[in-house]
């Protein structure tokens, strides 16, 4: 008996002791102004905090009060890194995104990076970081690269530790810069376009060219920006961004064959989609209630955490009002700020909150669908839960992410920029009153759902393996090193091409030089 407690004892002892030596110190740069990309990054973070790493992440947003942040977990905030949306010189409206086409959308983009970068190099949070001593010692760097390297230059700082990228925005275009030039774009349809994988040679013509646009955009134009912005803060011996990118070592994307197109990717590009989905937690009383009190069930509404309140038309607002008028028998739960709606007399079936536990409400056994925005992660999160969606796409990958749930047969789309009360109320009459969209959603949630390993006990077993194999050069594709034209074998092709060209060439040469030799013998013989 007293052996068996020493062999427990001794297993318990050799157990603390890996997860000591196993702990890390990593850095998470986390410069993506987007609050649903914190979201999804932070579940991956506070889950490596919980396995015993110390986590210090530099942040452009913070946690909320209701959020359990583990004790190993620092923050460093980038609290100006926002400030665009209200200075008056650099102001984004978020509406001058709607309704664009796909290569100002490349403009757009980068343009939103580049402020980004600017005031994230305007906050206080920037300078706290670099007061660290250069010789402080971080084992890995977890960088958000959605929209570019621009932390980058603490890889530099703090004398390059290994880096792994992480993305929630599928596996971004981006992505081909640092890790390889994998992307097939006769297979994978632009993120803003409304293209499918079945392209048409006119489609797969437009599409290659813009991703051309978009590649030569970033290279050449937004890079040396970032490089510009950054450089000041750390030093002129520091390397361009675009090289200091191309140190990552492995890449973990938000994308999955259920919900994204399907790609042929190179070992250290891995997918983990639908790492945030998880079982709901129990509702407050208020809510759960509420939701339980609606005749037919309960409809979920939310345009996302980037379309603000007061970017929403007071008309539109209007009619979205009268649809859920016109519904008395389902109870709404609308995330929005009331603020907005002081003038607006709202009817008994709605209630209005300016934060709502997304994931929790979508686990709800009242609720009957989602008026989305279809945003990456409200699309994940919605197909996890196998709740049908109608869909009010407004900008970037969310008409995408819309089509392929409208192919799974689990969605429908009302247009924003035309949205009226009848089409509102028709759409959700037809999700919620046809089983077919709920039985097309339970399907796609049960391939989502149906991994060999789950996705962030993948992210999380990555992260590690960079901890312990910090130079993973077998993983990494010899596309790495080419160009475009040669991963995609075009200078072979080319050559392929010119040679039956130019024997084509020199037969006709030979033959027109006969011919007109036989013209002089017959002229000499005249």
């Amino acid at each position: 008996m007293c052996n068996v407690q020493y062999l427990g004892i001794s297993i318990l002892i050799a157990t603390q002791l890996l997860g000591w030596a196993m702990s890390a110190n990593i850095l998470a740069l986390m410069g993506m102004t987007s609050h649903s990309h914190h979201i999804w990054n932070s579940v991956l973070l506070y889950e490596l905090a919980e396995r015993g790493h110390n986590m210090t992440i530099l942040s452009v947003n913070l946690p909320r009060p209701e959020d359990k942040v583990p004790a190993n977990v620092s923050y460093i905030y980038l609290e100006r890194a926002y400030d665009f949306y209200k200075e008056s010189g650099d102001k984004v409206d978020i509406n001058s995104f709607i309704g664009i086409g796909d290569y100002e959308t490349i403009t757009q983009t980068y343009d939103f990076g580049v402020k980004t970068a600017k005031y994230i190099a305007a906050s206080q949070g920037l300078l706290q970081l670099l007061d660290y001593p250069d010789e402080f010692q971080f084992d890995l760097i977890i960088n958000d690269y959605t929209l570019g390297p621009y932390l980058l230059g603490f890889a530099h700082k703090f004398r390059y530790p290994p880096i792994i990228g992480i993305t929630a925005f599928h596996n971004a275009p981006i992505t081909l810069d640092f890790m390889s030039n994998h992307y097939f774009p006769a297979l994978t349809p632009y993120f803003s376009t409304l293209y499918s994988q079945k392209m048409s040679f006119l489609e797969r013509l437009d599409n290659t060219l813009i991703f051309a646009a978009d590649t030569i955009y970033r290279r050449l134009y937004y890079y040396p920006q970032l490089d510009e912005i950054m450089r000041p803060f750390f030093g002129p011996e520091m390397p361009s961004l675009s090289k200091l990118a191309k140190l990552t070592k492995i890449s973990l994307v938000n994308s999955h064959p259920a919900t994204d197109y399907v790609e042929a990717l190179p070992p250290n590009v891995v997918e983990v989609g639908g790492l945030q989905g998880r079982q709901g937690k129990p509702l407050p009383a208020e809510l759960d209630q509420f939701m339980r009190r609606g005749k037919r069930g309960a409809i979920f509404f939310s345009l996302g955490t980037n379309m603000h309140p007061e970017n929403v038309d007071r008309t539109l607002k209007l009619e979205i009002v009268e649809a859920f008028r016109q519904l008395p028998d389902y109870h709404f739960i609308w995330k929005f700020d009331e603020q907005y709606l002081k003038d607006v007399q709202m009817p008994d079936n709605v209630l209005v909150k300016d934060f709502l536990p997304q994931r929790d409400i979508l686990s709800h056994k009242s609720l009957t669908l989602f008026i989305s925005h279809c945003g990456g992660l409200s699309t994940q999160e919605a197909t996890w839960h196998g709740v049908p969606i109608v869909g009010i796409p407004l900008f970037l990958d969310q008409y995408r992410n819309l089509i392929q749930t409208i192919n799974a047969g689990a969605a429908v789309q009302v247009n924003y920029l035309n949205m009226t009360t009848e089409q509102l109320v028709s759409a959700v009459r037809e999700v919620a009153e046809n089983k077919r969209y709920s039985q097309a959603m339970k399907l796609r949630s049960q391939r989502l759902r149906d991994n060999p390993v789950p996705p962030l006990e993948l992210a999380v077993w990555w992260v590690e393996y960079l901890l312990r194999q910090p130079d993973p050069v077998h993983l990494h594709s010899a596309a790495r090193e080419l160009n475009y034209f040669q991963t995609h074998s075009l200078d072979v092709l080319a050559v392929l091409v010119m040679i039956p060209l130019l024997l084509l060439y020199f037969l006709q040469r030979m033959c027109t030089g006969k011919r007109r030799s036989m013209r002089r013998k017959h002229q000499k013989r005249d």
